[in-house]
């Protein structure tokens, strides 16, 4: 599970999986879902997404349990710094 808008947030316009680093080959830790809000401190840059148009941002989320999962800015959005 993840965490919902503690400190900062995003907010994700698509369900999108969340992984363990900021790579579509790192492993699906959880996803989000439309419409959702997340808790998330900052951004990093990581390997580019190329869904129309290339980005390389990814949200850093904070999960329940513990730890951190990456989520491609693709799917999500929010007013935060590079970690």
């Amino acid at each position: 599970m993840i965490g919902h808008a503690k400190a900062g947030f995003v907010s994700c316009n698509d369900r999108a999986n969340v992984r363990s680093c900021s790579t579509t080959t790192c492993s699906i830790v959880s996803y989000v879902v439309k419409d959702g809000t997340y808790s998330s401190d900052c951004y990093v840059n990581g390997a580019s997404v190329n869904l129309g148009t290339i980005n390389s941002k990814w949200y850093r989320l904070n999960l329940n349990a513990g730890g951190y999962g990456y989520v491609s800015a693709h799917y999500c959005s929010g007013n935060l710094y590079q970690c």
